[in-house]
Protein backbone atom coordinates (compact mmCIF):
# COMPACT_ATOMS: atom_id res chain seq x y z
CA UNK A 1 0.00 0.00 0.00
CA UNK A 2 2.78 2.50 0.48
CA UNK A 3 3.76 1.72 -3.08
CA UNK A 4 0.29 1.88 -4.52
CA UNK A 5 0.10 5.59 -2.46
CA UNK A 6 -2.49 4.96 -0.26
CA UNK A 7 -4.01 7.81 1.11
CA UNK A 8 -2.19 10.12 -1.12
CA UNK A 9 -3.08 11.74 -4.48
CA UNK A 10 -1.38 10.12 -7.17
CA UNK A 11 1.18 13.45 -7.95
CA UNK A 12 2.31 12.39 -4.46
CA UNK A 13 2.58 8.99 -4.62
CA UNK A 14 5.99 6.78 -4.37
CA UNK A 15 5.61 5.68 -8.28
CA UNK A 16 5.37 9.38 -9.56
CA UNK A 17 7.88 10.53 -7.25
CA UNK A 18 10.28 8.13 -8.79
CA UNK A 19 9.97 9.14 -12.22
CA UNK A 20 10.65 12.45 -11.34
CA UNK A 21 13.56 11.98 -9.04
CA UNK A 22 14.98 9.49 -11.55
CA UNK A 23 14.48 12.55 -14.38
CA UNK A 24 16.48 14.48 -12.43
CA UNK A 25 19.42 12.83 -12.66
CA UNK A 26 18.76 11.81 -16.20
CA UNK A 27 17.16 8.84 -16.52
CA UNK A 28 14.10 8.21 -18.93
CA UNK A 29 11.68 6.19 -16.48
CA UNK A 30 7.95 4.86 -16.94
CA UNK A 31 7.50 3.26 -13.20
CA UNK A 32 4.60 0.93 -13.79
CA UNK A 33 2.54 0.46 -10.43
CA UNK A 34 1.26 -3.19 -10.00
CA UNK A 35 0.56 -2.44 -6.08
CA UNK A 36 -2.17 -3.73 -4.14
CA UNK A 37 -2.82 -2.32 -0.69
CA UNK A 38 -2.09 -5.30 1.93
CA UNK A 39 -0.07 -7.89 -0.36
CA UNK A 40 2.22 -9.55 1.19
CA UNK A 41 5.60 -10.51 -0.42
CA UNK A 42 4.21 -13.52 -1.16
CA UNK A 43 1.63 -11.99 -3.60
CA UNK A 44 3.82 -9.56 -5.07
CA UNK A 45 6.11 -12.64 -6.17
CA UNK A 46 2.82 -14.09 -7.66
CA UNK A 47 1.91 -10.42 -9.63
CA UNK A 48 5.18 -10.00 -11.12
CA UNK A 49 5.15 -14.03 -12.51
CA UNK A 50 1.98 -13.45 -13.55
CA UNK A 51 1.31 -10.22 -14.65
CA UNK A 52 4.19 -7.90 -14.71
CA UNK A 53 7.01 -9.85 -16.09
CA UNK A 54 4.97 -9.84 -19.47
CA UNK A 55 5.78 -5.82 -19.39
CA UNK A 56 9.41 -6.43 -19.83
CA UNK A 57 10.65 -3.74 -17.45
CA UNK A 58 14.63 -2.96 -17.10
CA UNK A 59 13.95 -2.86 -13.51
CA UNK A 60 11.78 -4.59 -10.82
CA UNK A 61 11.16 -3.14 -7.27
CA UNK A 62 9.42 -4.41 -4.27
CA UNK A 63 8.17 -2.74 -1.55
CA UNK A 64 9.18 -4.51 2.31
CA UNK A 65 7.53 -3.25 5.43
CA UNK A 66 6.93 -5.40 8.82
CA UNK A 67 3.54 -5.97 8.02
CA UNK A 68 4.28 -8.13 5.26
CA UNK A 69 5.14 -10.86 8.18
CA UNK A 70 1.45 -11.87 8.76
CA UNK A 71 0.92 -10.86 5.16
CA UNK A 72 2.95 -13.64 4.04
CA UNK A 73 1.82 -16.33 6.51
CA UNK A 74 -2.22 -15.32 5.88
CA UNK A 75 -2.04 -15.59 2.24
CA UNK A 76 -0.47 -19.38 2.34
CA UNK A 77 0.69 -18.87 -0.56
CA UNK A 78 4.26 -20.86 0.10
CA UNK A 79 5.61 -22.53 2.80
CA UNK A 80 8.96 -23.42 4.09
CA UNK A 81 9.55 -27.73 4.45
CA UNK A 82 13.34 -28.55 5.44
CA UNK A 83 14.28 -25.03 4.90
CA UNK A 84 13.62 -24.56 0.91
CA UNK A 85 10.51 -22.20 0.02
CA UNK A 86 7.53 -24.43 -1.80
CA UNK A 87 4.16 -23.55 -3.32
CA UNK A 88 1.50 -24.03 -1.11
CA UNK A 89 -1.37 -22.67 -3.03
CA UNK A 90 -1.88 -21.84 -6.52
CA UNK A 91 -4.34 -18.70 -5.40
CA UNK A 92 -5.19 -16.30 -2.27
CA UNK A 93 -8.96 -14.71 -2.86
CA UNK A 94 -10.24 -13.95 0.48
CA UNK A 95 -14.30 -13.49 -0.16
CA UNK A 96 -14.23 -12.74 -2.98
CA UNK A 97 -17.17 -14.93 -4.17
CA UNK A 98 -19.16 -13.32 -1.37
CA UNK A 99 -18.21 -9.95 -2.59
CA UNK A 100 -19.13 -10.66 -6.08
CA UNK A 101 -22.67 -12.16 -4.71
CA UNK A 102 -23.21 -8.54 -2.78
CA UNK A 103 -22.37 -6.44 -5.57
CA UNK A 104 -25.21 -8.07 -7.71
CA UNK A 105 -27.46 -5.96 -5.26
CA UNK A 106 -27.82 -2.09 -6.06
CA UNK A 107 -28.09 -1.22 -1.88
CA UNK A 108 -24.67 -2.77 -1.76
CA UNK A 109 -23.22 -1.17 -4.90
CA UNK A 110 -24.70 2.58 -3.29
CA UNK A 111 -23.08 1.62 0.30
CA UNK A 112 -19.72 0.65 -1.30
CA UNK A 113 -19.51 3.56 -4.04
CA UNK A 114 -20.65 6.13 -1.43
CA UNK A 115 -20.61 5.39 2.10
CA UNK A 116 -17.84 6.30 3.92
CA UNK A 117 -19.46 4.92 7.28
CA UNK A 118 -19.65 1.80 4.99
CA UNK A 119 -16.02 2.07 4.41
CA UNK A 120 -14.95 3.07 7.49
CA UNK A 121 -16.21 -0.86 8.92
CA UNK A 122 -15.10 -2.64 6.28
CA UNK A 123 -11.75 -1.53 6.66
CA UNK A 124 -11.61 -2.33 10.65
CA UNK A 125 -13.19 -6.03 9.78
CA UNK A 126 -10.88 -6.78 6.94
CA UNK A 127 -7.99 -5.57 9.26
CA UNK A 128 -9.28 -7.96 12.07
CA UNK A 129 -9.63 -11.07 9.39
CA UNK A 130 -6.57 -10.33 8.37
CA UNK A 131 -4.95 -10.44 12.10
CA UNK A 132 -7.25 -13.59 12.85
CA UNK A 133 -6.14 -15.53 9.77
CA UNK A 134 -2.63 -15.17 10.15
CA UNK A 135 -3.02 -15.52 13.49
CA UNK A 136 -4.96 -18.89 13.16
CA UNK A 137 -2.43 -20.17 9.97
CA UNK A 138 1.07 -19.54 12.35
CA UNK A 139 0.67 -18.30 15.63
CA UNK A 140 2.41 -15.25 17.72
CA UNK A 141 5.89 -14.82 16.51
CA UNK A 142 8.19 -12.01 18.03
CA UNK A 143 11.02 -12.12 16.75
CA UNK A 144 13.63 -9.52 15.53
CA UNK A 145 16.97 -9.90 14.27
CA UNK A 146 19.69 -7.63 14.57
CA UNK A 147 21.84 -7.61 11.60
CA UNK A 148 24.52 -5.73 9.51
CA UNK A 149 22.38 -4.61 6.44
CA UNK A 150 23.88 -5.55 2.56
CA UNK A 151 24.76 -2.82 0.94
CA UNK A 152 22.79 -1.99 -2.08
CA UNK A 153 24.83 -3.61 -5.00
CA UNK A 154 23.89 -5.40 -7.93
CA UNK A 155 24.18 -9.05 -6.68
CA UNK A 156 23.95 -12.26 -8.94
CA UNK A 157 21.34 -14.33 -6.70
CA UNK A 158 22.39 -17.14 -5.74
CA UNK A 159 20.00 -20.14 -3.47
CA UNK A 160 20.00 -20.35 0.19
CA UNK A 161 19.03 -23.36 2.24
CA UNK A 162 17.94 -22.26 5.57
CA UNK A 163 17.51 -25.14 8.55
CA UNK A 164 15.03 -22.37 10.93
CA UNK A 165 11.30 -21.70 10.03
CA UNK A 166 9.23 -19.11 11.26
CA UNK A 167 7.79 -15.49 9.37
CA UNK A 168 10.98 -13.93 9.31
CA UNK A 169 12.85 -16.96 7.44
CA UNK A 170 9.35 -17.47 5.19
CA UNK A 171 9.31 -13.75 4.20
CA UNK A 172 13.81 -13.77 3.37
CA UNK A 173 12.96 -17.38 1.22
CA UNK A 174 10.55 -15.22 -0.81
CA UNK A 175 13.17 -12.31 -1.68
CA UNK A 176 15.39 -14.89 -2.47
CA UNK A 177 12.72 -16.36 -4.64
CA UNK A 178 11.96 -13.38 -6.26
CA UNK A 179 15.49 -12.09 -7.04
CA UNK A 180 16.16 -15.30 -8.76
CA UNK A 181 12.79 -15.40 -10.90
CA UNK A 182 13.75 -12.18 -12.01
CA UNK A 183 17.01 -12.22 -12.70
CA UNK A 184 16.03 -15.32 -14.73
CA UNK A 185 14.58 -12.98 -16.84
CA UNK A 186 17.65 -10.45 -17.19
CA UNK A 187 16.04 -8.21 -15.35
CA UNK A 188 17.43 -5.99 -12.20
CA UNK A 189 16.15 -6.60 -9.04
CA UNK A 190 15.78 -4.73 -5.56
CA UNK A 191 13.88 -3.73 -2.63
CA UNK A 192 12.76 -0.43 -0.92
CA UNK A 193 12.19 -0.73 2.67
CA UNK A 194 9.76 1.12 4.39
CA UNK A 195 10.95 1.96 8.05
CA UNK A 196 8.52 0.74 11.18
CA UNK A 197 7.20 4.31 12.78
CA UNK A 198 7.81 3.27 16.72
CA UNK A 199 7.16 6.45 17.56
CA UNK A 200 6.04 10.62 16.21
CA UNK A 201 9.76 10.83 15.50
CA UNK A 202 11.01 7.44 16.37
CA UNK A 203 11.84 5.04 13.16
CA UNK A 204 12.93 1.23 13.10
CA UNK A 205 14.26 -0.66 10.36
CA UNK A 206 11.96 -3.14 9.18
CA UNK A 207 14.26 -4.85 7.05
CA UNK A 208 16.31 -5.65 9.95
CA UNK A 209 13.97 -8.27 11.07
CA UNK A 210 15.08 -10.76 8.23
CA UNK A 211 17.80 -13.39 8.95
CA UNK A 212 20.83 -11.87 7.61
CA UNK A 213 22.77 -14.71 5.85
CA UNK A 214 18.96 -15.16 4.01
CA UNK A 215 18.87 -11.99 2.53
CA UNK A 216 22.92 -11.23 1.89
CA UNK A 217 23.53 -9.76 -1.17
CA UNK A 218 19.62 -9.07 -2.36
CA UNK A 219 19.90 -5.11 -3.07
CA UNK A 220 18.09 -2.89 -0.97
CA UNK A 221 17.32 0.81 -0.20
CA UNK A 222 17.32 1.68 3.38
CA UNK A 223 16.32 4.96 4.33
CA UNK A 224 16.16 4.94 7.71
CA UNK A 225 19.06 8.05 8.80
CA UNK A 226 17.15 9.87 6.19
CA UNK A 227 13.97 9.83 8.09
CA UNK A 228 15.58 11.08 11.24
CA UNK A 229 17.41 13.44 9.38
CA UNK A 230 13.84 14.79 8.25
CA UNK A 231 12.00 14.14 11.68
CA UNK A 232 14.94 16.42 13.23
CA UNK A 233 13.31 18.87 11.36
CA UNK A 234 9.90 18.68 12.62
CA UNK A 235 8.40 17.49 9.47
CA UNK A 236 5.93 14.85 9.84
CA UNK A 237 6.66 11.56 8.21
CA UNK A 238 3.39 9.34 9.16
CA UNK A 239 -0.01 10.50 8.88
CA UNK A 240 -1.25 10.43 12.62
CA UNK A 241 -4.85 9.48 11.65
CA UNK A 242 -6.56 7.01 9.04
CA UNK A 243 -4.43 4.25 8.26
CA UNK A 244 -1.08 6.09 9.24
CA UNK A 245 0.79 5.61 5.68
CA UNK A 246 4.04 7.95 4.33
CA UNK A 247 3.21 11.38 4.15
CA UNK A 248 4.40 13.37 0.64
CA UNK A 249 7.28 14.86 2.04
CA UNK A 250 8.05 11.21 3.59
CA UNK A 251 7.10 9.23 -0.19
CA UNK A 252 9.74 12.33 -1.65
CA UNK A 253 12.34 11.63 0.48
CA UNK A 254 12.14 7.48 -0.07
CA UNK A 255 12.07 8.44 -4.08
CA UNK A 256 14.43 10.58 -4.32
CA UNK A 257 16.90 8.00 -2.03
CA UNK A 258 15.59 5.17 -4.22
CA UNK A 259 16.76 6.91 -7.63
CA UNK A 260 20.02 7.65 -6.08
CA UNK A 261 20.93 4.46 -4.70
CA UNK A 262 19.08 2.71 -8.19
CA UNK A 263 21.26 4.85 -10.37
CA UNK A 264 24.33 2.63 -8.92
CA UNK A 265 22.88 -0.55 -10.52
CA UNK A 266 23.31 0.32 -13.78
CA UNK A 267 20.31 0.60 -16.64
CA UNK A 268 20.52 0.44 -19.70
CA UNK A 269 21.95 3.33 -21.82
CA UNK A 270 18.24 3.53 -23.69
CA UNK A 271 17.28 4.88 -20.58
CA UNK A 272 19.62 7.16 -20.74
Amino acid sequence: SFFMGYELDLRDAFPAQLEGALSRRGIRAEALNFSVSGFGTAEMLRAYEGYARKFEPDLVLFQWQSSDLDDNVRAGLYRLEQGRLVVAATSYLPAVELQDYLMEFWVYRTLADHSHLYAFFRERLGRFAKEFLADLRRGRHAAAVDTTLAPLAPVAASAVNVETSGPEVLAAAILRRAQDEVAGDGRQFAVVEVPDQLGATTFGSSWARLPPQSVAGIPVVLPLSSFDTLAATGERLYFDRGSFHLTPPATRVLADLAAEQLTRIGLPERCK
